[in-house]
Order: C-alpha cells, then structure tokens, then sequence
C-alpha cells in the first residue's frame, strides 16, 4: 500500500514534474504485461543529471531520489507504460 502523497497523476511520455520537497518515495507502474516499461528521470530538465534510468515489471517500488532543483524531467516509454510518482521523506 503506498501512503504518501501524489506528487503526479499517470503519466507517460516525457515532461517536467514539480517535486515540492526534493524527493521521491515511490513510483506505481503500469504497462502492457509483457514488456518492461522503462522509465528515465533527470534533475530539472532533459540534460540535467541522471536519476534513474530501469526497466521494470513490477506494478510499485519503493525508491529514494533525491530532486536537487525541486524540477524532475521523466521519461516513461514501452507498450501501455504509465508512472504515477509519490513524494518521499526524509
């Protein structure tokens, strides 16, 4: 069960996602079942420094990314891949 609060709704694609207190506690993760869905997030903006980069099946892991510019660029690409992010505490 995730407890903390949303910092997004679902999501896919790429953009820019406000993270208010710098940091990410969990990521949900939808996708077609069969292939992985890959998700990317950097700090601030698509050349900023790199966070995460994995390719996943699992529907919720726990995961703690600190945002050093309050501003995460994702990118979540594969067959029916969808993110929701989660903020984290530190």
């Amino acid at each position: 069960m995730i407890i903390s609060t949303p910092i997004s709704e679902r999501v896919s694609g790429t953009g820019i996602l406000d993270v208010p207190k710098g940091l990410i506690g969990s990521i949900a993760v939808t996708w077609d079942g069969t292939n992985s869905a890959v998700i990317i997030l950097r700090d601030k903006d698509e050349n900023g420094k790199l966070l995460l980069d994995c390719s996943i099946r699992a529907s919720v892991f726990n995961i703690s990314i600190t945002v050093p510019s309050g501003k995460m660029h994702y990118n979540v690409s594969g067959t029916g891949a969808s993110a929701m992010f989660y903020e984290g505490s530190r």
